[in-house]
């Protein structure tokens, strides 16, 4: 029996996550790992929710005072919540790529550990924050949009796999996504 999903388009293939993992990731991570061979690679798919979030800001005191602004500020931001951490980050790429896959049942899944409830409310704070740096004052959240999506990952294992044994892995985005840290 087979599955259709919603996923990100996977953009790396195994040759080139295999490289990657053979390099065991930098420095920090070559320490960790210097005693334990590569011993699987695996392609894992792991449940996101992708969130349309609309703020709207009230003009501040100051502006209201200048005249320079009496209409609220409307802004649109694309949230995706991790659905195995609860991590949140800004979709800053607008041009998604998601297709429909038909997935076995070998294949791996991994389907989200959080309620909407949490994951609404941790989106709901990442685009307070980002709203309040950019423009200041106060601002309202509001969900517009929500779809489930698969986002996939390849998964370095290190080490042999057995019973009581620590395994090591590392997980490489298969769909060229990257995480960085806002400043």
């Amino acid at each position: 029996m087979s599955r259709v999903i919603a996923a990100l388009k996977q953009k790396m293939q195994k040759e080139e996550a295999m490289k990657i993992a053979e390099k065991k990731g930098d420095w920090l991570w070559n320490i960790v790992f210097c005693k334990s061979p590569l011993s699987e690679v695996r392609l894992i798919y792991i449940e996101y929710v992708l969130l349309d979030i609309e703020t709207v800001s009230s003009p501040t005191l100051m502006n209201k005072i200048r005249k320079k602004a009496s209409q609220p500020v409307r802004k649109k931001l694309k949230v995706l919540v991790n659905g195995s951490t609860g991590g949140v980050s800004l979709v800053t790429d607008q041009n998604l790529q998601i297709e429909e896959i038909e997935l076995n049942d070998e294949a791996e899944m991994q389907n989200k550990a959080f309620d909407d409830a949490e994951a609404d409310k941790r989106a709901k704070v990442l685009a307070h924050k980002i709203t309040h740096r950019a423009m200041g004052g106060m601002h309202e959240a509001e969900i517009v949009g929500r779809l489930s999506i698969y986002r996939p990952f390849w998964v370095a294992f290190y080490g042999d796999m057995k019973q009581g044994n620590r395994v090591r892995y590392i997980t490489i985005a298969a769909d060229g996504g990257q995480h960085r840290r806002a400043r």
